[in-house]
């Protein structure tokens, strides 16, 4: 539209106009580059399907950001040039053309002033990084295109501006910036009805008209490119056939997030958004307004929330007390309207799944025949159920131990991080069992009585190999000792990774296991360890109380559940969680 793009007089026009060239400059300009780099024939399918403007602008980008990478390694100089350029394309050479085409003292169609009502002349800065506009603006979208050529990002505007400074103001690029700062116009034709065509050193070429506010969105950029402008699109598809993509690297895409306060994304809309309505002398805008209206953000109203809120807190303190272990309708769902003060709904929502002794077919056998036998401990488990136990920092063996006298004899054969099995790294494996080498050490020491015994020695190559299997399986006992050896905390970290914070004192695991008769007892288990050794009697004796309310109906009366589970429990204790297939 042609308010947005040239005739600006709001700020949510600046908000909405920069909203655009955050989404063309870092979403929408590497994806065209990624596809470039890995089909080429996709991209020059895509690039023939654009039409006018819209096509040579893809091919000057691509074209831009490929010669950066074959040119040299890139770094946030490069970035800081290419956030300087747009700048310059966006805020100085295009303003500086609609003022030469569109003066002060211009008259419309029948006389009258051209720039009047919404229309504000608009003005161009100058360059200066002492300018709070075009620091914001540079600081920005320097660090969006670093993120994207996957370099470490400057962060602290400080630190920026040195840097800035260094590369904007060198004396071989002092030239660059006054081209940029020049007026750039060129001779065009068909002055007639009010249109005026101008082209600015970077960038598109902007067509304005009086009657674009009442044109359909279909009707435009629907212009043939004129001769000049299609050789410029031929000589770029040329040049781009020629390069050799094999050694370039894939841009990453700044998909928008607004909740992100450290990913620039609503910085740099602020800051663009911002820099326009200066050009236009339109009030400025706060980041967190900026925010709103980029991020679509509609505000909740505080009626509204505030009977959400009491409802869930209500559900929260029944939680708290353990009634879902007395009463299956403790909880309720509702359902309110304000307009209406009578209407309001209770209802019980469904209740969890409760979990029987079931035998079907065994997933991981072709057999349709194999069946398996399921068996939730304790019987009708729910997913919502959990219990809590606390025997400090274990290794893994001691916690395998420990498990049949905490959980009904359940057994563990496999425990790994929940959720996926990362790479088939198991934090335990039940089935792996420590390889005897007695009797092949017994060979090789026959093997040396041979002389005595008047038997014919092993040859070398055999000893040699007898001893490599030794070696094998003392290797491999070696290993799995030392992982069972391992606390569960460090063993994890290890196979998985280091923790979220060291703050976190708990892992997630998942697993399988059996009963004493053999059967599947489940199908997930959570655990949550603790990282410190301090335990006390009264956890301990709290967790055996807990694992006999799902047994002992007199005790479920007797006991308050406020004190199972209340903050009165020790403060770094090991939970877990034990949910049926």
């Amino acid at each position: 539209m042609c308010t947005l793009q040239n005739f600006p007089y709001l700020p949510l026009h600046c908000i909405e106009w920069s909203r655009s060239s955050f989404s063309g400059q870092f979403e929408k300009d590497p994806q065209s580059y990624n596809t470039f780099v890995k089909d080429k024939n996709k991209f020059f399918e895509q690039v023939e399907a654009a039409q006018g403007e819209e096509q040579l602008q893809m091919l000057e980008t691509v074209h831009k950001l490929a010669g950066i990478q074959a040119s040299s390694k890139v770094g946030f100089e490069q970035c800081i040039r290419l956030a300087f350029e747009e700048f310059v394309n966006q805020h100085v050479t295009r303003i500086k053309n609609l003022m030469h085409w569109f003066p002060k003292e211009f008259k419309a169609e029948g006389g009258t002033d051209f720039w009047t009502g919404h229309k504000r002349f608009p003005q161009i800065p100058d360059f200066s990084l002492d300018n709070p506009l075009i620091a914001n603006y540079l600081f920005t979208a320097a660090n969006l295109y670093a993120f994207a050529f996957g370099i470490e990002q400057v962060k602290d505007m400080k630190h920026f501006l040195l840097f800035a400074k260094k590369v904007l103001c060198c004396k071989s690029y002092t030239q660059i910036i006054c081209c940029h700062w020049s007026i750039f116009l060129y001779a065009f034709q068909d002055l007639q009805k009010m249109q005026r065509t101008f082209t600015c050193f970077f960038g598109p070429a902007v067509k304005v008209d009086e009657s674009d506010d009442k044109k359909k969105d279909g009707d435009e950029n629907k212009d043939e490119p004129n001769e000049a402008q299609q050789q410029k699109v031929n000589t770029l598809i040329e040049a781009l056939k020629k390069l050799d993509t094999s050694k370039f690297v894939l841009l990453k895409e700044n998909e928008f997030e607004k909740d992100d306060d450290l990913n620039f994304h609503i910085d740099y809309i602020t800051a663009c958004a911002n820099a326009r309505a200066w050009n236009y002398r339109i009030k400025e805008s706060s980041r967190q307004d900026v925010k709103i209206t980029a991020g679509k953000i509609i505000a909740a109203l505080a009626t509204t929330t505030a009977m959400i809120t009491g409802l869930v807190e209500l559900e929260f303190y029944k939680l708290k007390l353990g009634l879902q272990y007395l009463y299956e309708d403790a909880f309720y769902n509702a359902n309110f309207n304000l307009a209406v003060p009578t209407q309001f709904q209770y209802f019980q929502p469904e209740t969890a799944i409760r979990h029987k002794k079931e035998t079907k077919k065994d997933e991981t056998k072709e057999d349709p025949n194999e069946l398996i036998t399921y068996v939730p401990y304790p019987d009708q488990w729910t997913t919502w159920d959990h219990l809590e136990i606390d025997r400090g920092n274990l290794t893994v063996q001691e916690l395998v131990d420990i498990f049949p006298t905490l959980f009904w004899g359940v057994k563990v054969r496999l425990l790994f991080k929940y959720g996926t099995m990362k790479e088939g790294k198991l934090l335990y494996n039940g089935s792996q069992v420590l390889q005897s080498t007695a009797q092949l050490e017994k060979m090789l020491e026959n093997d040396a009585k041979a002389s005595e015994t008047g038997k014919k020695p092993m040859s070398e190559s055999q000893k040699k190999a007898l001893q490599q299997q030794i070696d094998q399986k003392r290797k491999y006992n070696e290993n799995i000792k030392n992982g069972r050896d391992a606390k569960v905390i460090d063993r994890y970290s290890e196979l998985y990774g280091a923790l979220i914070s060291d703050k976190r004192h708990y892992v997630i695991l998942d697993g399988d296991y059996e009963d004493t008769a053999g059967n599947v007892a489940g199908k997930k288990m959570l655990f949550f360890f603790c990282r410190n050794e301090d335990c006390t009697a009264d956890n301990l004796d709290l967790q055996f109380l807990t694992n006999s309310l799902f047994n002992d109906d007199k005790l479920k009366e007797t006991l308050p559940f406020l004190e199972l589970n209340s903050a009165k429990m020790h403060p770094k204790i090991l939970r877990a969680q034990f949910a049926s297939f």
